[in-house]
């Protein structure tokens, strides 16, 4: 993975190696420490944007390890999308100390997409890793199952 698949926006080819190294959904620290801190903060941004617009932030939260969230929040702010850090942080404080089936993350469902109506998150993603792109060089092979 390199200069290519970065120049024509291959996402595939971008998260391919951090997907097998993290699970979101599982042991969500043991793969944190194969990744640099802008793939740990683009992990967790496309985990979010891609749970959320499956099945809001009642799937995210259901499904994820909560780093995922911390991770998101801070990559979100680093790439210049402070809308979806507010929408994420309101949605965590809402389910703070409360069982997730008791709360009510519909303004924040709503809110997300109405901003993703506003246009395509993924293009200031794409604009984040190209301007950070060494962090996303892989040294190692990754070995697929």
């Amino acid at each position: 993975m390199g200069d290519a698949e970065i120049d024509r926006g291959d996402m595939d080819a971008i998260l391919l190696p951090a997907g097998w190294w993290v699970d979101p959904h599982g042991d969500y620290e043991t793969g944190l420490r194969k990744l640099t801190r802008e793939q740990r903060w683009v992990n967790a941004v496309v985990t979010y944007l891609h749970d959320t617009r499956k099945e809001g932030h009642y799937l995210f939260f259901r499904t994820t390890h909560p780093r995922v969230a911390a991770d998101a929040v801070e990559g979100f702010r680093n790439m210049g999308m402070d809308a979806y850090a507010e929408i994420l942080q309101r949605a965590l404080r809402k389910k703070q100390g409360k069982h997730l089936d008791d709360v009510d993350f519909e303004d924040e469902d709503v809110a997300l997409l109405e901003l993703g109506d506003a246009g395509d998150p993924m293009i200031p993603v794409l604009t984040f890793i190209r301007a950070h792109r060494r962090a996303f060089y892989y040294d190692e092979i990754v070995n697929r199952p």
